[in-house]
């Protein structure tokens, strides 16, 4: 199977047997955009590569793109919450559709006595200008055991998990909330981190909802799709439309307005004397915002029979508009 890319965007193909003579296989397309400030879109002069293996950013992680398949379209939002003036406080708010979701941006906070009591309150947040709406500044962390770190397994990288009263006292507490669970609270029972990074599927919420164990044997029986979506498990949508408005307000003093764009590439598949379409729908939207940068993915699966001396082919072409 040869892959034949006619255009800028980044592109990769997968195949494995399946048995009988057949073979499964997957294209990937990754488009880069710049957005201006009235949404319009352009190609991007530097697209950004597939990630292969593990990327880190200042807002999340990214594992391998080199997957079969993923549930629904991931929807991620990487960049700082920006003021040109100092605040305490800030609400970043995304609206798609029907959907919507909210973020509490606190300044840098500690854990201290309430009034003498065996309580612990958060601080009044320091002011700030800039946060990285990431996960290092979301609910997680590690704590020492004697010589080891234990880390919270749903956020190894963030802030303000402790174990213990005596652990929490004086320390950071994290700096995003998810409004709908209780901010002023150190007990990690009561806590899930709140982000709209890419989530790396090696954490527990990611695991939780997609690894399926033997509850005697503990034993893994099924891995769902969903363990190799980025997007945190909020904010995986079942599809999208071309031409449906996303809305961020609060990152930065305006607000970001996008039309999710058609799918950027056709993808036609050759076998021998037979050709044809593949379904290619967008399955990740990622923006972003500081750099004004709008990331699209499409993944084509297709199954195809091995016969001897036939030439096969993906071909990606750019869509008209």
């Amino acid at each position: 199977m040869k892959l034949v890319n006619a255009t800028p965007h980044q592109a990769a193909l997968l195949r494995t047997d399946v048995g009988a003579g057949d073979v499964l296989g997957v294209a990937i397309v990754k488009s880069t955009f710049d957005f201006d400030d009235r949404g319009a879109t352009a190609p991007a002069a530097e697209p950004m590569p597939l990630v292969k293996q593990f990327l880190e950013t200042p807002f999340g992680f990214f594992h391998d793109e080199h997957f079969f398949k993923k549930q629904g379209v991931d929807l991620c939002v990487l960049g700082h919450v920006r003021r040109s003036k100092p605040v305490y406080e800030a609400r970043v708010r995304m609206t798609w559709g029907p959907r919507r979701w909210e973020l509490l941006v606190l300044g840098d906070r500690r854990w201290q006595r309430n009034h003498g009591t065996q309580q612990l309150v958060p601080s009044r947040p320091a002011a700030f200008t800039e946060i990285p709406l990431g996960y290092s500044h979301a609910f997680g962390g590690e704590v020492k055991v004697g010589e080891l770190a234990y880390a919270y397994p749903g956020n190894p990288k963030g802030r303000g998990f402790y174990r213990t009263l005596q652990e929490a006292e004086n320390q950071p507490v994290h700096n995003i909330d998810d409004p709908r669970q209780a901010p002023a609270t150190w007990r990690p029972a009561e806590l899930r981190p709140a982000g709209w990074g890419p989530y790396a599927n090696f954490w527990a919420l990611r695991g939780a909802a997609a690894i399926v164990q033997d509850p005697k044997t503990h034993q893994i029986v099924n891995v769902q799709p969903s363990l190799f979506n980025h997007a945190h498990p909020d904010l995986i949508l079942d599809r999208v439309e071309a031409g449906q408005e996303i809305t961020i307000e609060g990152m930065q003093e305006g607000t970001i307005r996008l039309a999710v764009p058609a799918p950027p590439t056709r993808l036609d598949l050759s076998v021998g004397a037979e050709s044809r379409e593949l379904e290619a729908p967008i399955d990740g939207i990622f923006l972003w915002t500081d750099s004004r940068k709008l990331v699209v993915t499409q993944r084509a699966r297709f199954r195809y029979p091995i016969r001897a001396h036939e030439l096969r082919t993906v071909h990606v072409q750019a869509t008209p508009h």
